[in-house]
């Protein structure tokens, strides 16, 4: 099964198109041309579908942009047989323990059932990008919630942009940074990439350690987004870099929809 996945994001977005292999082709875009002119997801969406000889059997997406939505399905609903707008108050196969399950971003909805389905549970889902959020899958009680914080690139832009003399700097910069900054540039440097690193470990491990001691077992940490990497070391074991984990739950949910008959 072949399915078209959307990720819609706040400045980017993703299309891929994944199968039971996982995702075979990606693009990253701005999410502002969706609809517009410079939109590349129905010219794509036609030149794949010209290469797979039709066989791309639907569209699943997910938006943290709610006025994409429509925008995206008028530039796809004459390509694709069957579409799905994954949410929290249609996740087949995923139990939801959350007062306002509205409120959940559609993309952590799509992270807690790719790693339900591809990693098991309990499991925590940290997905580094703009923002850092954190989501927890346990056995009993499904998506339970979780944390959200700010990324690391939005950590050294607000410094700059809330000061009058400190510059705005690139916390990938460095592979390695010193112990003591001998610069505001390495200073500032330090001070993301250590303090970003101490915030995601301060994060995660309460969460993991109450699971565990609950579930009866470690869950399984999942990493993603463009600071993955700093999850790694330190007290965690197990952890599993997935670059895809949304896309990848997107394609899960669009199977169990079409296996339920609900398409």
């Amino acid at each position: 099964m072949k399915v078209a996945c959307v990720d819609v994001g706040n400045s980017n977005s993703r299309l891929a198109l994944v199968d039971e292999e996982g995702v075979r082709l990606r693009i990253k875009f701005p999410t502002a041309g969706i609809g517009g002119s410079s939109c590349v997801v129905g010219p794509t969406l036609e030149k794949w579908l010209s290469k797979e000889h039709g066989s791309i059997d639907g569209l699943a997406f997910c938006s943290v942009v709610p006025s994409v939505v429509p925008r995206l399905q008028g530039v796809t609903g004459h390509l694709v047989p069957k579409s799905f707008n994954l949410s929290a108050l249609n996740c087949r196969g995923l139990k939801v323990s959350y007062p306002n399950p509205g409120e959940i971003g559609q993309d952590r909805i799509a992270n807690a059932v790719g790693a339900q389905a591809f990693y098991g549970v309990p499991c925590i889902v940290v997905d580094m990008g703009t923002a850092v959020t954190l989501d927890v899958v346990s056995p009993d009680l499904g998506y339970e919630g979780g944390v959200i914080a700010p990324g690391l690139a939005l950590m050294s832009h607000y410094l700059h942009e809330k000061t009058a003399l400190l510059p705005e700097v690139n916390p990938h910069e460095w592979d390695d940074i010193p112990i003591i900054g001998k610069s505001t540039r390495e200073a500032i440097g330090i001070g993301c990439k250590r303090g970003f690193t101490g915030m995601i470990h301060a994060l995660v491990e309460p969460v993991y350690d109450e699971l565990k001691r609950r579930c009866g077992k470690a869950p399984v940490l999942v990493a993603a987004g463009g600071d993955s990497r700093f999850l790694k070391g330190g007290v965690f074991s197990g952890v599993y870099e997935d670059e895809d984990i949304t896309l990848r739950g997107l394609w899960e949910s669009f199977r169990r929809e079409l296996e339920a008959g609900a398409l």
